[in-house]
């Protein structure tokens, strides 16, 4: 694992074996001044990446807060970075090495979006698009506001492929 800032009062890493992919929780109380708010954590994604079998990508993804607790959770996690899963790495062995550093960078900026602002109503009629980066999280890939004044925290993640595959195949 490679150059993550895992420290903030607004999510938490969870714990993964395998220490290639990155799970977050979010504290959604970290987020809300009162037990009662609503609104979206709303996460502005870019991924970057080399490495053919990687899509670089530049989307809006969301999580519904509703009177201060998210909604609809069930998982153990709320959100999940994987590029290449780790079953899949060997697979894409000859688009790491061709790539010129096997590197692949997510970043994201976060934004409480309040529901008594304009930008709610907006996020409101996101919904999930199949085969998106954002799986089942409502998204949308333009967004024109300024919300600037919403900002939160910036999360950033970066995997050395080529460094992951060596370790793999030093183990085989």
């Amino acid at each position: 694992m490679n150059n993550m800032n895992n420290k903030s009062k607004y999510f938490d890493v969870v714990p993964n074996k395998d220490d290639i992919d990155l799970k977050i929780k979010w504290n959604e109380k970290s987020f809300v001044d009162t037990n009662n708010d609503t609104g979206y954590i709303v996460q502005h994604m870019i991924i970057k990446s080399n490495i053919s079998a990687v899509k670089n990508d530049d989307y809006w993804e969301c999580w519904h807060i509703e009177n201060g607790s998210l909604e609809n959770q069930t998982n153990k996690f709320d959100d999940n970075w994987s590029p290449i899963p780790s079953c899949f790495i060997l697979m894409c062995e000859d688009e790491i090495n061709a790539s010129p550093d096997g590197l692949v960078n997510y970043s994201a900026e976060i934004y409480w979006i309040p529901n008594n602002s304009t930008e709610y109503a907006v996020v409101k009629n996101w919904k999930p698009v199949k085969s998106s980066p954002a799986g089942e999280l409502p998204m949308t890939y333009q967004f024109d506001y300024d919300v600037d004044k919403y900002f939160v925290c910036n999360r950033f993640y970066e995997w050395n492929y080529k460094e992951e595959l060596l370790k793999m195949k030093e183990g085989e």
